[in-house]
């Protein structure tokens, strides 16, 4: 959706705002699936366990995307004429990353505060009164270079999504499409409740509603069921990952496919209706 919302002639608020979306929206679904498999797991509910796992993983992805964000700020700062600050930057990503999920953190929301530390170069700049380059030390070489590794990546795994796909059942594409409805009908409900007193928004009202495309981070959460039924990995497997796997995955596939078409027609059909 990100990229999606930056090439739409919207508003900047109502890009900033899908954006922000998207990616808030990915890492919620991310730890909040990771909490309901552990409860799966461990055959049991615990609302104090699952409240401090939560709080857990944001709490540490949140501190660890901020500190990484920092120090790295100021190391680019000497090395930004480098040839190999792209790599880099993106080995201290990973590295972000990966401690964030060793100590029981977010990956994905470390990355964002990552990001969004390194996005906002010039505000952490002025609020730390740290010196300035004159030019800025994260530029737009940077970035075409982390969007270029992001879609090799994206592109990677919906490779790999389409090769273990087999939607043999007629049921799963009705389900998956009964389910972007769904979406369809209560995404426009919450964009007409959040967008109420708002002028601005409310223009483009009809815009966000069909921005319910879903991406990577739903086809990587289908694949998580085919994870954990593997019992060599997991000895506490429960077997209903081994059953339902393949649904799960088909589901996604369905519902990624739709809410695209869905996104694909129902933009350019809303604006032409806005233009006349």
């Amino acid at each position: 959706m990100i990229s999606l919302a930056s090439r739409l002639k919207v508003s900047e608020k109502c890009s900033t705002i899908l954006s922000l979306e998207s990616a808030f929206t990915d890492i919620f679904c991310i730890v909040f699936s990771l909490v309901v498999i552990e409860i799966i797991l461990k055959r049991a509910v615990d609302l104090t366990a699952i409240g401090q796992s939560i709080a857990s993983r944001f709490s540490t992805g949140i501190v660890l995307g901020i500190i990484f964000g920092l120090i790295w700020l100021s190391i680019l700062k000497r090395i930004a004429k480098a040839s190999y600050v792209y790599i880099l930057t993106l080995a201290v990503l990973l590295l972000a990353y990966s401690l964030s999920e060793y100590l029981g953190g977010s990956g994905s929301l470390c990355s964002l505060l990552f990001g969004i530390m390194l996005g906002n170069e010039k505000e952490i700049y002025r609020i730390l009164r740290m010196e300035r380059l004159p030019n800025m030390v994260v530029d737009m070489g940077l970035k075409k270079f982390e969007s270029e590794v992001a879609f090799l990546l994206r592109t990677f795994f919906f490779v790999y999504i389409g090769s273990i796909v087999s939607i043999s059942h007629v049921t799963i594409v009705i389900a998956g499409t009964i389910l972007s409805l769904i979406l369809l009908l209560v995404r426009f409900g919450a964009v007409a409740l959040t967008t109420v007193r708002s002028d601005e928004l409310i223009k483009e009202r009809w815009i966000m509603s069909v921005m319910l495309t879903r991406g990577l981070a739903a086809a990587v959460l289908a694949t998580l069921p085919l994870q954990y039924a593997d019992p060599t990995k997991y000895p506490e497997a429960d077997p209903i990952f081994e059953d339902l796997s393949p649904i799960y995955i088909n589901l996604a596939v369905v519902i990624i496919l739709a809410t695209a078409i869905i996104a694909t027609v129902g933009i350019p059909l809303l604006k032409r209706k806005a233009e006349t």
